[in-house]
């Protein structure tokens, strides 16, 4: 008989999350070989996971969807293939200085909201190892929910990694590509079983690392033992995994995470997805070569209006892939957002995952 995949075996076996796998569905990039027609289960064939994991890996480069998808139709096609990745690579190549004099410009413009201001992660680390213990479902639950928001470039390697936080009794997790950012709390505790106490420490970690400790807690294990100091150490179902910490400043981040927002509105989870699916779009391209599709949307009363992308400047504008992949991280089916104005960053979280949130950073207007 033919091996299959539910959708949890699927993420871990191709390093997608199962929210990213519920998008390519949607967008009828990567769809299950069957689908529960009660429960809407979805399961995917052994020859899937392949595709699966070149998805992520041309994902992780920045290919846009339409190319992920031209390269999918095509796999025994080298002329196809080979054009379609020697256009994004000469893309990426030709387009690095005008991609980092545009970056410049957006970090400028949004210096306040990002309080551009970078510290050194030493600076919160402790002269001794800081060491914690927490259930690695939760753990990889955290890591899971914000490694969509890790960036990608590689002229930019403090954010390339996912952050490591602790702030008393509670392991921050978080991940931003300057964009968006995801931020994720975990309850710990020290070996001794008591409550954190009042050290703090903070470590970024590359984000391949981050995925092989997901990894590993999915082999069945109770508890994870992490501990910060100079490197990172996870112990996890019987194995040991360790990684250098990125010795880069990071954003300070922190003053983004709050709760006062001008206007608060609780949305349906599958609505809102739906809403954003539905709504017209408008395409922009970066000076990278790059494009992205935008929608817009008013709030009213207790719910969205969804404006066409010639009303967009009566409302807030947002990159379409990652409002939805910001839905799919929070994976509850009530969602509180958060709104000030159309030019300043808005938030989502769940009522379901208490600590858990995303802050997407709104589209000009003007392209």
């Amino acid at each position: 008989m033919e091996s299959t995949y539910g959708i949890g075996e699927m993420a871990r076996a191709t390093g997608l999350s199962v929210g990213a796998l519920r998008f390519y569905d949607r967008e009828g990039l990567l769809a299950p070989a069957h689908v529960d027609p009660r429960s809407g289960y979805r399961r995917y064939a052994d020859e899937q996971v392949a595709a699966g994991r070149l998805v992520a890996r041309l994902r992780r480069v920045g290919l846009p969807l339409a190319d992920v998808g031209r390269v999918l139709a095509h796999p025994p096609d080298r002329a196809v293939v080979g054009a379609v990745l020697g256009a994004h690579l000469h893309r990426l190549e030709t387009g690095l200085d005008l991609a980092r004099r545009e970056l410049s410009a957006v970090l400028e413009q949004l210096r306040d909201d990002l309080d551009d201001q970078e510290t050194a992660m030493t600076s919160r680390s402790t002269s001794n190892d800081l060491t914690l213990t927490l259930p690695a479902a939760d753990l990889a639950d955290a890591l899971r929910g914000v490694r969509f928001a890790a960036g990608t470039d590689p002229a930019l390697p403090a954010i390339t990694g996912v952050l490591l936080d602790v702030a008393g009794a509670a392991l921050r997790v978080g991940a931003t590509d300057r964009y968006r950012l995801a931020v994720t709390t975990v309850p710990v505790v020290r070996p001794d079983g008591d409550r954190a106490g009042p050290a703090d420490g903070s470590a970024l970690v590359p984000a391949a690392f981050a995925d092989d400790v997901v990894a590993a807690c999915a082999a069945g294990a109770t508890d994870a033992l992490v501990v910060l100091g100079r490197g990172v150490t996870v112990g996890v179902a019987g194995r040991t995994l360790t990684s250098a910490v990125l010795g880069e400043a990071y954003p300070q981040w922190e003053r983004l995470v709050r709760p006062d927002r001008t206007t608060v509105v609780t949305l349906d989870a599958t609505a809102l997805r739906d809403g954003a699916h539905a709504a017209r779009t408008a395409t922009r391209r970066r000076d990278d070569g790059a494009t992205f599709e935008t929608c817009a949307f008013q709030v009213s009363g207790d719910g969205l209006v969804w404006l066409a992308p010639e009303d967009a400047a009566h409302g807030v504008a947002v990159n379409r892939e990652f409002l939805l992949e910001a839905v799919d991280a929070l994976d509850g089916d009530q969602l509180v957002l958060g709104v000030d104005d159309p030019h300043t960053p808005l938030a989502l979280t769940s009522p379901g995952r208490p600590g858990a949130l995303s802050i997407l950073m709104p589209v000009r207007h003007d392209g």
